[in-house]
């Protein structure tokens, strides 16, 4: 028995070693972090097989000099497959771009992540949502999967082997996040948020409307549109915020109360038309009511909606001779910063905790790096020393700097040049001015 055990032994690390077990080294695609796979320290004689295997990321400045920045033991294995790291520097992907018939293979992974702030985790066909049509390209020709005799499954590749495998920076209710872009060979798309694991099927995110309170479905039937005489909401707002439309109106007759709102979304002409509609329900028969008629007033709270431009259209019943009040224009900026400066021309610049800081545009492009350890504590510093009172936030034209800052869950601004705003202040400002000047 010792015999046929070591001989199984042999024979299973054989099939194995048929193909190498490569060390690893890629660059993040700004050259700031790099990444290696080699065996661990004391294992430089062990087989491939039996070997402890370490992942090492490092941290490269402008000179070129390194640092160590995380690193895990991992379970390597053999055959060459795509490897990155992300700009971050936080996540490290091996992606199996070679897989074939990868519905007919059960949960065989696909992709694999380390993340400095997560247990590895894995991702098979089905954790990536791919569909049999998404895998192979048109004209492929179905085989017999062997596993399941008399089945047939799609065998083509998964994905597009023209496209680099790629980490790219999206915009995500908690700020700018790094998720992994794979383009399937059907031209369809995956992302992967690399911290979080949870895997999108659009290059962008969907806005999901969510508007409350919602009128509830057993009474939809019975409700009925009242007057609506003036609504109001802020020009801007964040991704991953509430924001409020307050709405002013009257019901036709005595007794109606308002029930909630009805909402629709629809594209128009390069922005999102919302339509809102509060309806009311009318008294009953069968009770006597005081013959008062009373304004109502009501606030919709809209979530969900990802950065763009939307008109919110509040929908109320005809009046001969009114005109319908006009849409509100509505802005939703990228996630809230923790501080914030606004130049002249639409310009900004934004950090997050999470040490990115984002150079927009405004046509769009941006810039978007991570923050060294030492500039991180000039930001903090220059942070602390900020006023604890300022105005409140406002959306003005800026003549030359708003500075925008959030701290005891109020959100502050302050306006000015070099000349008036306070040293402690210009501090700051002259940091974020920097990076807009790079």
């Amino acid at each position: 028995m010792p015999f046929v055990a070591a001989f199984c032994f042999a024979l299973a690390t054989s099939f194995v070693q048929a193909e190498r077990f490569e060390t690893v080294e890629c660059a993040s695609a700004d050259g700031r972090f790099v990444a290696r796979v080699r065996k661990a320290e004391g294992q430089e004689h062990v087989d491939d097989v039996l070997a402890r295997w370490k992942l090492t990321v490092e941290a490269r400045d402008r000179e070129g000099r390194t640092t160590p920045y995380w690193s895990a033991l991992i379970q390597h294995r053999a055959g060459a497959r795509v490897h990155v790291v992300a700009d971050d520097g936080l996540g490290f992907v091996e992606v199996d771009v070679r897989a074939s018939g990868v519905h007919a293979s059960g949960a065989r992974e696909l992709v694999r992540v380390w993340h400095a702030a997560r247990e590895p985790y894995t991702l098979d066909a089905d954790e990536l949502a791919l569909e049999a049509n998404e895998l192979a390209p048109e004209g492929s020709e179905p085989a017999l999967d062997g596993s399941e005799p008399g089945v047939e499954r799609e065998s083509g590749p998964w994905l597009d082997t023209s496209r680099a495998v790629t980490t790219a920076w999206f915009e995500s209710p908690l700020g700018p996040v790094q998720q992994l872009e794979l383009v399937l060979a059907s031209g369809a798309v995956r992302r992967v948020d690399l911290a979080s694991g949870a895997v999108y099927t659009s290059r962008e995110w969907q806005s999901q409307l969510v508007c409350g309170p919602q009128i509830a479905d057993e009474l939809r039937k019975h409700a009925d549109v009242g007057y609506v005489l003036s609504a109001a909401a802020p020009r801007r707002a964040y991704f991953g915020e509430e924001l409020e439309v307050e709405i002013r109106g009257s019901h036709p007759t005595p007794g109606w109360h308002f029930a909630g709102f009805d909402v629709r979304a629809e594209p128009v002409e390069g922005e999102t038309l919302i339509v809102l509609t509060p309806l009311s329900l009318a008294p009953p028969n069968d009770r006597a009511q005081a013959q008062v008629l009373r304004d109502f007033e009501c606030a919709a709270m809209l979530a969900g909606l990802a950065p763009g431009r939307y008109a919110i259209r509040v929908v109320g019943r005809d009046v001969e001779g009114r005109e319908p009040l006009p849409a509100l224009e509505l802005e939703v900026q990228p996630a809230r910063p923790w501080v914030e400066l606004e130049l002249v021309g639409g310009r900004t610049v934004r950090v997050y905790p999470s040490g990115t800081i984002v150079f927009a545009r405004a046509n769009g492009e941006r810039n978007v790096r991570v923050l060294d350890q030492a500039e991180r504590e000039r930001f903090e510093a220059a942070y602390r020393a900020l006023p604890e009172r300022a105005e409140p936030e406002s959306w003005a034209p800026v003549k030359t700097y708003a500075l925008r800052w959030s701290r005891a869950e109020k959100h502050l601004e302050l306006r000015g040049d070099a000349q008036t705003l306070e040293p402690r202040v210009l501090g700051l400002v002259e940091l974020l001015a920097a990076e807009a000047a790079r």
